[in-house]
């Protein structure tokens, strides 16, 4: 979220970890709210792949695509 604000979210957000990826009512809950703001949340396949990219943003010159493609490169 820029700046923390809650209206300023990008078109589609990726969920990842435990609550959000599996068949929970925790995530049946953020998605209806995100489909509310008019956001479209997919869920990300492997939560350790997901948990680096967000720990590495800061530290690549890499853009978030190239990070993602790069952490997923087989």
């Amino acid at each position: 979220m820029p700046d923390g604000d809650p209206d300023a979210l990008e078109p589609e957000r990726h969920l990842a970890g435990g609550l959000l990826t599996a068949g929970t009512p925790v995530r049946d809950e953020v998605r209806a709210v995100l489909r509310g703001r008019g956001v479209d949340a997919v869920t990300g396949g492997d939560p350790a792949a997901g948990a680096a990219w967000l720990a590495a943003r800061d530290l690549t010159p890499l853009s978030p695509a190239g990070l993602h493609a790069a952490l997923l490169a087989r």
